[in-house]
């Protein structure tokens, strides 16, 4: 589409086609604002800035003018620093709150707190989804491993990414660029070439036709989507899920990934995520605790974990690797180790 693009995200920071590491989703206030002017200087049109509830709940995004907020879903998560579900949700809400009349708010319809989130919303609000009444809908027409078709617009669009959760998240990008007046076949094209992110359901194909799966999923909320995916794709293929937790975030959504992991799974890898100073041991016990059959393993030692979802493989099945996706390090202590669930799973299922 040729437009001049600036991104603050937790993969990348992006300023046109030049690359910036980040080590936070949402940086602080002063760095967003200088890359912001950074991005002015490079005269970028637009800036895309994933928000989350730390930075919102800190400050770090007061005083910046947005134009459009966009709600993906509001799940499970950061429970360790909001210490409720409520709090975290009213968190999320103070964005929208903020918005004033000329600005716009796009959320996803299907999700049950969407509407709670925009209450007392001032800006012109948008709806998107799959299920419910909407001003953007979509609907699946094919969703496997070769791909996703979404019918938009009375128009069929096949995308190279995967899942229930990419069509939610096409869905917001589309609904954006409508409000933004952009010509829809520029617009489709643009998006049937989007490939997915780094560790977002990333796919790895091996010998004896073994898939393995790379993905950041480390709430119970992305867990399921990712597993109900797989679900949905993998017909007769056996399911093999590596999963761990962090250390020193919130606990009482291990046991609840544990059941989600056995449930939807045929073998499950309990291990090591980025513990940091916590006992090891103590997070795979917690997770444990949700596990509802005898078809696991605890093999502390991640990659000693990934080896034997690689040995335990015969042909045609599914290695998921859940909860570091793009991360290219694991946390121990305070000590950033480099530790790559992409590079080590390619180079385990060559070997098989």
């Amino acid at each position: 589409m040729n437009l001049k693009v600036g991104m603050l995200s937790t993969i990348e920071n992006r300023i046109n086609d030049k690359i910036l590491d980040t080590n936070l989703t949402t940086p602080s206030a002063i760095t967003i604002n200088s890359l912001l002017n950074d991005m002015i200087l490079s005269s970028c049109e637009y800036c895309i800035m994933e928000v989350s509830s730390h930075a919102i709940d800190q400050d770090r995004i007061y005083g910046l003018m947005i134009d459009i907020a966009i709600l993906t879903n509001v799940t499970h998560d950061h429970l360790d620093y909001h210490k409720s579900f409520l709090n975290y949700l009213n968190v999320k809400k103070k964005l929208f709150d903020g918005l004033n009349k000329k600005t716009f708010a796009v959320i996803n319809s299907d999700d049950n707190n969407s509407n709670y989130l925009v209450q007392n919303c001032n800006a012109k609000i948008f709806r998107y989804g799959l299920k419910s009444i909407s001003d953007f809908k979509g609907k699946i027409i094919q969703n496997d491993i070769l791909g996703l078709s979404l019918e938009l617009d009375s128009k069929l669009i096949d995308f190279n990414i995967i899942g229930e959760f990419n069509a939610y998240n096409i869905l917001a990008v589309y609904s954006v660029l409508k409000i933004l007046n952009f010509e829809s076949e520029s617009m489709f094209k643009t998006l049937s070439k989007i490939n997915p992110p780094d560790g977002r359901f990333e796919i790895i194909k091996g010998n004896k036709n073994v898939i393995g799966i790379v993905d950041y999923a480390h709430t119970p909320d992305a867990l399921l989507n990712v597993l109900k995916t797989i679900k949905k794709i993998k017909k007769n293929r056996t399911v093999i899920t590596v999963v761990g937790a962090g250390g020193e975030r919130d606990k009482t959504k291990r046991p609840i990934m544990g059941k989600i992991a056995s449930e939807l799974s045929d073998f499950v890898i309990i291990t090591s995520d980025n513990p940091r100073f916590e006992n090891e041991m103590d997070i795979i016990s917690d997770i444990e605790m949700g596990i509802i059959n005898d078809r696991y393993k605890i093999l502390i030692n991640r990659e000693d974990a990934i080896q034997y979802a690689c040995e335990y493989c015969k042909n045609d099945e599914i290695i998921l690797l859940a909860g570091k996706g793009h991360e290219k390090y694991q946390i121990i202590n305070d000590i950033y180790h480099d530790f790559n669930d992409l590079k080590i799973l390619k180079n385990k299922l060559i070997k098989i």
